[in-house]
């Protein structure tokens, strides 16, 4: 049985807000998945669910540093194909803290996620050494 968008997000907010990324990313995602992070950002476009494993994984390097104070994850916002989500947090870093809030842009077919594409100001974001 195929999921509708409306399924999808509310299963993918309900496992963000678990802390369950690695289920989500399997269960939800397509193996073509694209990826777009704003420019200037390493690995902002990436494609396939092998390379969103590498960027995933580089990222959670830099979150594994971080001490996150504060988080939260809004409700989905549904519109036939595509759904958003706003969140964000609030954590301290080695170099400081940090406040990161961003609109989650998905766009969904036949139940799975093929696309998301993230909007924030990356001015001043820390990730780690290595990502």
């Amino acid at each position: 049985m195929t999921l509708t968008t409306q399924q999808v997000a509310e299963k993918l907010v309900a496992y963000c807000r678990n802390d369950e990324h690695a289920k989500a990313y399997t269960e939800l995602y397509s193996d073509d998945i694209i990826s777009i992070e704003p420019d200037g950002l390493p690995m902002n476009r990436v494609e396939g669910r092998e390379a969103l494993k590498v960027k995933v994984e580089n990222r959670e390097k830099g979150f594994s540093q971080m001490e996150i104070t504060e988080q939260y994850i809004h409700d989905p916002l549904v519109s036939k194909d595509h759904f958003c989500v706003s969140m964000g947090f609030e954590a301290t870093t080695p170099n400081g803290t940090m406040s990161m809030h961003e609109l989650c842009v998905y766009e969904v077919k036949d139940g799975k996620i093929v696309k998301e594409q993230f909007f924030y100001d990356s001015t001043g974001m820390w990730w780690g050494e290595d990502c």
